[in-house]
């Protein structure tokens, strides 16, 4: 997600790029646009630091709920489940979007539970007012206004109208700037939905109750991925959440609440894995610590502890291990370079290994890009071939794909590297 902040920053303006790369340029971009002041002051560390720190306040938010709502043992431990959950370490690594998202919705829902419990509607209007955050982070914050919309519907006893508009029209107006730019670049105001840039990845792929077992049960114990799955705590104690809630009243609403946040998941399309069902965890960490802590049977509950002590701390345990590689790094034994060189994915990424584009190419000429995917580390200003308009260009690199036919005649090979999968190509009557 730093690539468009980058691009932004190039052209000294935030705009849309049409194409079927960068098609989110045209979608809510709230904490990209946090990431260009962090690229412009700082680099995409700083970037990673914002991302980390809205792991840190969503904890911080999970233990004042639980605080609240239940006692402040409950809220730690809940907060503990989270914050040392592999998903959200992972994302606390990168520069994605989602702990943004997350924070949002968990605020949000703080003040959606003061609103259940005083029935205050500046509570209310608060939760849609920060909600309206997290749709301006991402589209599929929508499905969450909409699970609001149904929860604020069955508890409202009366005023039911004026209470769906304080919590919505909010949530609207701050988001809906996004709708309106969407609709002005490219008349679609929920752009790229409904259009062709989106492949059948992105669209739902919904099954039978089979195939929604089997997908929840994946994401915590897909063979494909160690690195970020999230908890097995959630699944291994939902039958005692619903357990209790069939016995306390007090969150047997917010266990049907959570159970929508499970179908909302499996009804958006998933092509991020695990890192789409991060923002509703933190409900479900304090439904699994309020229920091991409301055990009556106190051998049961000790074993309960046990258990949840000892997944948090291997998760804590495999992240240490997976973070090493970041140690001579931190500690100025290793050059960005040599980090890069050894941990970047270049199948999905480009990085100029070699330092070699520099003296190769004119840096005050765009070049085009063909292929390739992730290029925040590309040295210079590029087009790539997905919104590429037929401008002159003396410079190609192509990356995993072959140069066109018809870029054949006028173009040399210049430079290739066999690691990245990239070839540089010039025009033979450049100068």
């Amino acid at each position: 997600h730093l690539t468009l902040p980058r691009i932004y920053l190039w052209d000294h303006s935030i705009h849309f790029i049409p194409g079927n790369l960068y098609y989110y340029s045209a979608m809510p971009q709230l904490i990209e646009l946090l990431y260009i002041p962090a690229l412009l002051f700082g680099n995409e560390i700083t970037a990673k630091v914002i991302h980390y720190l809205f792991a840190i306040l969503t904890t911080l938010v999970i233990v004042k709920i639980g605080s609240r709502f239940a006692s402040f043992k409950i809220g730690l431990v809940a907060g503990l489940i989270f914050i040392s959950d592999l998903s959200v370490a992972w994302l606390s690594s990168t520069a994605y979007i989602d702990l943004g998202r997350t924070f949002f919705e968990t605020v949000s829902l703080y003040y959606l539970i003061c609103w259940w419990q005083d029935k205050k509607k500046q509570d209310l209007l608060k939760s849609g007012l920060i909600l309206g955050l997290a749709i301006s982070s991402k589209y599929f914050a929508l499905a969450t206004l909409s699970l609001g919309l149904g929860f604020v519907l069955l508890n409202s006893s009366k005023d039911k109208l004026k209470n769906i508009l304080v919590f919505c029209l909010p949530a609207f107006f701050v988001s809906g700037f996004w709708f309106v730019y969407a609709y002005l670049y490219t008349g679609n105001p929920i752009y790229p939905i409904f259009t062709p840039n989106l492949d059948s990845s992105h669209q739902s792929q919904i099954g039978g109750l089979y195939n929604f077992a089997k997908q929840f049960y994946n994401l915590s114990n897909d063979p494909h991925d160690w690195l970020s799955p999230i908890s097995p705590l959630y699944l291994m104690y939902l039958p005692l959440i619903i357990y209790i809630a069939l016995r306390n009243k007090k969150i047997k609403t917010w266990v049907l609440y959570a159970l929508g946040t499970i179908i909302i998941w499996y009804l958006i399309p998933r092509t991020g894995g695990s890192r789409f069902m991060v923002p509703y965890l933190p409900l479900f960490a304090l439904l699994v610590s309020f229920s091991v802590f409301n055990l009556k049977q106190k051998s049961i509950r000790k074993i309960s502890i046990f258990i949840l002590f000892s997944v948090i701390l291997f998760n804590l345990t495999v992240r240490m291990y997976v973070n090493k590689k970041t140690v001579p790094l931190l500690l100025g034994l290793q050059t960005k370079q040599e980090y890069l060189i050894q941990n970047l994915d270049f199948s999905n990424a480009f990085y100029d290994i070699e330092n070699k584009l520099p003296s190769l190419i004119d840096k005050s000429e765009p070049i085009l890009i063909i292929g390739g995917h992730n290029l925040f580390y590309f040295p210079s200003i590029f087009i790539h071939e997905s919104y590429y308009q037929g401008q002159s260009v003396n410079y190609i690199l192509t990356q995993y794909k072959n140069l066109p036919v018809q870029y054949q005649t006028d173009f040399k090979l210049i430079y290739q590297n066999e690691k990245t999968f990239s070839k540089l190509y010039q025009r033979k009557n450049a100068n």
